[in-house]
């Protein structure tokens, strides 16, 4: 190794080691794992995008990782799209459809969303224009989420933050994960966002919302989480991806795998309280009808490893086992049947899949109030 390797190296390795106990079981959600996958990582095509040196890449994957993560989110995917192995965890995609890559891509992102930073205190973080993810800049990502946590006990992250990272996790974009904003927000409230951010995800999908559209002009009555941005969707979605790279079906796909990944957490519990479901139970159109929700709750208060351990493999297939005819895979597959895949724009419009995910989030109580949890998830 020479002089210069060894210096980068240990670079890295420093960050990397000091803020490793901030990356623990960090993200509030079904489980992700944090390095993209090899398939991902191509399709950005950029050698800036992944800042890793192959050293440090690989004391990720064979020490780190399993320590932080299991691929939780990628294996209900994978399992959605007909994966029926032993090894549908694995972050590559199992079919020989591409198309699952961009898939891949929105189901990340609800968890870490790329961001950038005009300015900073933390020499883990750049602030020269370069796109900031938990794969690409782990030591700074922890940093940030770890100061956000600390600082979430006194407030909520609102619009008039910057970091879509601080609001989706501690704040009003917690509905990226079928959660509350807060605690006490009711439950038809968290409802209504839900279902408003699944209209837009689906208009992206069908591309009747095009990329270049500014996300303060969306044409969908209370759609409001992004008015003081300029951004477009392209922006939201694709930032970390050259323009040149960037075609509308990869969107499409991008979106899809948002939604996925908002109603796979709503199976998690410790994200929604749901009652088991009911034998012959039907949404409209002879579809299947999950278990009604009891109540959503949110993270700020939450115990966060408490939090991890129902987010876990483990915690899934106890889920598989238990729910036998309608899980969190056989909803994704029903889903999945209203979205054109190879051709977006002849999917279902929204008017025709709105029933169907408006019964997957069906309330016992709209009036309930959202809380932390009961027992151990409630942090002491």
């Amino acid at each position: 190794m020479n002089i210069l390797i060894r210096k980068n190296f240990f670079q890295y390795l420093f960050f990397f080691i000091s803020t490793l106990f901030l990356l623990i079981r960090p993200v509030h959600s079904f489980n992700l794992f944090p390095d993209a996958s090899e398939r991902e990582k191509n399709l950005n095509r950029s050698k800036d995008f992944w800042v890793f040196p192959p050293e440090i890449t690989r004391a990720i994957k064979d020490v780190v990782t399993p320590l932080i993560r299991d691929p939780v989110h990628e294996e209900i995917t994978n399992r959605i799209f007909g994966c029926l192995k032993e090894d549908c965890d694995n972050p590559d995609p199992k079919t020989n459809n591409s198309g699952l890559d961009w898939v891949m891509v929105g189901v990340r992102w609800n968890d870490d969303p790329p961001f950038k930073l005009n300015y900073t205190n933390t020499s883990a973080c750049p602030t020269d224009n370069k796109n900031i993810s938990l794969s690409t800049h782990p030591a700074c990502w922890g940093i940030l989420f770890h100061d956000a946590k600390k600082q979430a006990k006194g407030r909520i992250y609102t619009p008039n933050f910057d970091l879509i990272m601080q609001r989706s996790h501690f704040g009003d974009l917690q509905f990226f994960h079928a959660m509350a904003s807060t605690d006490g927000e009711r439950a038809f409230e968290t409802k209504i966002k839900i279902m408003l951010w699944a209209e837009f995800l689906w208009n992206v999908m069908t591309q009747d919302l095009e990329p270049a559209t500014k996300l303060n002009s969306i044409n969908i009555a209370g759609f409001d989480f992004f008015e003081k941005k300029n951004w477009t969707i392209q922006d939201l979605f694709m930032i970390s991806y050259k323009a040149s790279h960037i075609k509308k079906d990869n969107l499409s796909d991008i979106a899809f795998g948002s939604l996925l990944h908002m109603i796979q957490d709503s199976f998690s519990e410790s994200h929604v309280i749901r009652n088991d479901s009911q034998l012959g139970a039907q949404c409209s159109g002879n579809l299947p009808k999950p278990g009604t929700i009891v109540k959503f709750l949110s993270y700020q208060n939450q115990d966060h490893d408490e939090h991890a351990e129902h987010d876990s493999r483990k915690a899934l297939h106890y889920h598989l086992q238990k729910e036998q005819q309608v899980n969190v895979v056989t909803i994704g597959q029903e889903l999945l049947k209203f979205y054109e895949f190879s051709e977006p724009r002849k999917s279902k419009k929204w008017t025709e899949v709105k029933p169907f995910i408006d019964c997957i989030f069906d309330l016992e109580n709209p009036q309930e109030v959202a809380s932390a949890g009961d027992g151990k998830l409630a942090e002491k």
